[in-house]
């Protein structure tokens, strides 16, 4: 599967990741196939065994390989792919493929605490704001996904876009 997608693409796989996250937090345990009518559905797939395997053992459960191969059975390359061949005999998931990030300890004037989650697109941190006085969630974008200028050009437009949302229910500082 081709890791070098184009950066709309990473997007909307990134809030499909984040609608089932919410989901999964708020006790409606969403099944992973309600997510996969769309043309990205090998990525999505992948992205949100990886997402699923992290939340249930966050919430104690031991899921198995094994499950999500009868599960997934006309895509258990992707499920090898997306699970590095298995959940170690740990419990813990392993880390995405091509996960070179190094671990982050402070981030601007953002101390960083501890990681909430990995995706295909980036890495979510827990950090404190000394300024504010208060915990913020982070989301770093990985920098494998950033090797031409085109890509960079185009999450700064995004991210521009975005810091133009007004909404009542958007904080802005």
């Amino acid at each position: 599967m081709d890791d070098s997608l184009p950066f709309a693409d990473e997007l909307q796989i990134d809030r499909l990741a984040d609608q089932f996250e919410r989901a999964f937090k708020a006790g409606e345990r969403p099944k992973i196939e309600d997510y996969l009518d769309t043309p990205l559905r090998p990525h999505v797939l992948k992205e949100l065994l990886r997402l699923e395997v992290e939340l249930r053992q966050a919430a104690g459960e031991k899921p198995t390989i094994t499950e999500y191969r009868s599960r997934f059975p006309g895509d258990k390359a992707i499920v090898e792919a997306a699970l590095g061949g298995g959940i170690d005999k740990t419990g813990d998931n392993p880390p995405p493929e091509g996960d070179d990030e190094p671990p982050l300890t402070q981030l601007g004037r953002y101390q960083i605490q501890r990681c909430l989650g990995r995706g295909g697109f980036g890495v979510v941190y827990l950090a404190h704001d000394p300024q504010l006085d208060r915990p913020v969630a982070l989301k770093v974008p990985r920098r494998k996904r950033f090797e031409s200028p085109e890509q960079v050009a185009s999450f700064v437009r995004e991210a521009r876009t975005a810091a133009r949302l007004k909404h009542p229910l958007l904080v802005a500082l």
